[in-house]
């Protein structure tokens, strides 16, 4: 992968997108395991400073969501997943009841990064 130039530049637009995220949420909105990944290029696996900053941004973008929750009226699921190798993967997701009118419940594991 190429070096990354503007750095201080892109991990601010990388915060501000994860700030400004604006889901298009109705009376008739559902979710049926969306997602969304920050870092498709895989930026975070050049070091670890950039995997923890694409991850600090994730959380930014999972609170920033559940503001905008706040007011959908149905039971929702939302979560976070971080892959061990590749940050492309990172997501943050919502799942809620819709037309597969099901929840799906998830067990949390707690695993250290090395």
């Amino acid at each position: 992968m190429k070096k990354l130039r503007g750095k201080k530049r892109y991990y601010k637009n990388l915060l501000a997108r994860a700030a400004n995220y604006r889901l298009k949420l109705t009376e008739d909105s559902w979710f049926n395991m969306w997602h969304t990944h920050l870092d498709w290029s895989g930026v975070g696996n050049q070091r670890i400073k950039s995997r923890k900053q694409h991850i600090s941004a994730l959380f930014e973008l999972h609170h920033n969501f559940l503001r905008q929750l706040q007011t959908f009226s149905q039971p929702y699921q939302i979560w976070i997943t971080i892959h061990e190798k590749d940050s492309g993967q990172d997501a943050v997701f919502i799942h809620s009841k819709g037309d597969n009118d099901q929840m799906i419940y998830f067990l949390c594991l707690k695993t250290a990064i090395h």
